[in-house]
């Protein structure tokens, strides 16, 4: 009976200790991709995903550092991922019109000889026939 009492009170006092743990707050450094900074922010001691920084944002692992130079570069690796990004968006347009303006062409010597085949077709149709002459 007696080791039951001392594991309750072991239990109760790692209770305790991990509630008051919980209720205190810790500063990080958050990456704020909208605005392009890097600040402290306060969160609850140990708070990870999907708990919520004093700001009210989610806390990521890809967003909340224990260190302030993790965050920079976390910050410089997003904004380079942008510019990547966005040139692969602006080359696939780039080929987009460039096949867009190769079908235009092919379309438009089509249609040359489209018309050269209705003209042809029409002058043999207007030209009496020997039946008719």
């Amino acid at each position: 009976m007696v080791t039951v009492w001392k594991v309750d009170t072991q239990v109760q006092r790692l209770t305790t200790q991990t509630r008051q743990r919980s209720d205190e707050k810790v500063t990080v450094w958050k990456v704020d991709t909208q605005a392009w900074d890097v600040r402290e922010v306060e969160c609850p001691s140990g708070a990870t995903w999907p708990k919520r920084d004093a700001e009210g944002d989610t806390i990521c692992v890809n967003t909340h550092y224990d260190n302030r130079e993790a965050a920079i570069r976390q910050l410089v690796a997003q904004a380079e991922a942008g510019i990547h990004l966005s040139a692969g968006a602006v080359e696939r347009a780039q080929r987009a019109v460039e096949r867009a303006r190769e079908e235009a062409a092919n379309a438009v010597v089509a249609a040359t000889k489209a018309h050269r085949v209705a003209s042809a077709l029409a002058d043999d149709d207007a030209k009496p026939t020997k039946e008719e002459s």
